[in-house]
């Protein structure tokens, strides 16, 4: 059975406004100066920085870590997103220890139970040429 072009049209709007979310997550940058950027194993990375305004001083644990991310997440953010992240850090590290940080949440880095001013992320992403860090809160 066939919609009516009225309800087709409807149904095409509200599927878009559902999508909008998925499809475009929210994310924003910071400036920062990296202190260190340490490799732990080959999917941990620790980056310690300042953030420039407001000064504020970060250790962030870079992982991939999909089993922290939601099937769609895990769809999204695959190993070789996270291996491009890392090399492009390396890169504008190589340069310059001031860059912009992408971070994937309204909610801000996770903290590390335990280890107060540690902060981790599951997975990168690159954008817009920023590496933006993704914390498991997507899923």
């Amino acid at each position: 059975m066939l919609a009516s072009p009225k309800l087709s049209a409807i149904l095409a709007i509200m599927l878009g406004f559902a999508a909008i979310p998925a499809a475009r997550a929210s994310w924003r940058g910071m400036d920062i100066e990296v202190v260190s950027f340490v490799q732990h194993a080959p999917d941990h990375f620790v980056l310690t920085f300042d953030r420039l305004a407001p000064k504020q001083r970060f250790v962030v644990h870079l992982r991939y870590n999909p089993r922290r991310l939601s099937r769609h997440a895990h769809e999204h953010y695959t190993r070789a997103r996270y291996d491009e992240g890392i090399a492009l850090l390396r890169h504008r590290l190589s340069t310059s220890k001031h860059l912009t940080l992408g971070l994937e949440s309204e909610k801000g880095f996770l903290p590390i139970p335990h280890k107060p001013g540690e902060y981790r992320s599951e997975a990168l992403d690159v954008r817009d040429g920023l590496v933006i860090a993704v914390p498991s809160d997507l899923g």
